[in-house]
């Protein structure tokens, strides 16, 4: 019980450093692309108060002549969150092929 929960736990932090690199190999090493937007996930309730919030995009990216479909989660400003929810239908990114981790390219 207590052993599971470490385990649990263990295995979490583990999930996140993997996640949090892969991110930053397509920040340093990825090839700039634009994908199509093909969904946006906000979340259900947001904060009046709160500045940032997480967005998820399921995406297509057209590269080297195959449509590759990711999921790229990204913290982003309310105000441009609700520009990706109104009128968005592209975004550029930095795409890793090796991982097919996306991430925005600013």
């Amino acid at each position: 019980t207590i052993g599971m929960f470490a385990v649990s736990i263990a295995l979490q932090v583990a999930a996140s450093a993997s996640f949090h690199w892969m991110r930053q190999r397509a920040k340093s090493r990825g090839v700039p692309v634009t994908a199509k937007i093909v969904k946006v996930d906000f979340p259900s309730s947001m904060s009046v108060n709160s500045t940032y919030t997480n967005v998820t995009f399921d995406l297509e990216i057209n590269y080297m002549g195959e449509t590759v479909a990711t999921r790229m989660k990204e913290l982003l400003h309310r105000q441009r969150a609700s520009y990706f929810r109104m009128t968005a239908k592209t975004v550029n990114v930095k795409f890793d092929p090796q991982t097919k981790v996306a991430v925005i390219n600013e």
